[in-house]
Order: structure tokens, then C-alpha cells, then sequence
């Protein structure tokens, strides 16, 4: 963050504000709300819902009918389902890859 401020100083040739820190006392009635029916997260949770819904049935289309377009291309019944097996296998590690990289 630094580097950036400096560049960005450097640039515009003046220092930027210094951010004040504010300072809230919270109450023992106040607590960190985790209820995903709450009205503020109703809108986020119901997408969530959707896109969830959506990439399974995505997966679940492409595990099903993948071992017929092999079938279709001239492959055996063995080596159709092994294929689709090896690809639904595979998919679980670049999951985590995926998941990995829009993190950072």
C-alpha cells in the first residue's frame, strides 16, 4: 500500500491525507449478525443459491452425457466412462486452484 501512495504522491506532486483512526466502543447488546436471512444478506445469499444451483447442474450435465458424446466419437463403453472419469478427477484439484487464485 505504500508503494502505491508513494506513486501516487510522486505523480500528483502533493502529499496525500493521513487517514484518522475512529475509534467505536461497542456495546454488549451489539454482536456480529452471521444470519444469512437477515434482510442485508438476503439478496447476496439468494444469488449464492442460484450460481451454486446453476454450476452444479453445469457439472452434473457434463458428467452425465460426457461418456455419450464419447460413445459418439467411436470410443467403447470402458474408455468412455474411464475418460469421463479421469476428467471428473482432474477437475477437483483445479477446483482448488481456481479457488486458490481468485483469493489472491
Amino acid at each position: 500500500m505504500r508503494s502505491i501512495e508513494t506513486a501516487i504522491e510522486r505523480r500528483s506532486g502533493t502529499n496525500l491525507v493521513t487517514p484518522q483512526m475512529e475509534v467505536r466502543e461497542s456495546s454488549p447488546e451489539q454482536k456480529l449478525s452471521t444470519n444469512i436471512f437477515e434482510k442485508q444478506y438476503l439478496k447476496r445469499t439468494g444469488m449464492m443459491w442460484i450460481s451454486f444451483a446453476c454450476i452444479l447442474f453445469i457439472f452434473y450435465a457434463v458428467q452425465t452425457y460426457t461418456p455419450t458424446v464419447f460413445v459418439d466419437q467411436g470410443y467403447g463403453f470402458g474408455n468412455a466412462f474411464l475418460l469421463t472419469s479421469i476428467i471428473v478427477i482432474a477437475s477437483v484439484p483445479g477446483k482448488y486452484v481456481v479457488g486458490y487464485t481468485l483469493e489472491r
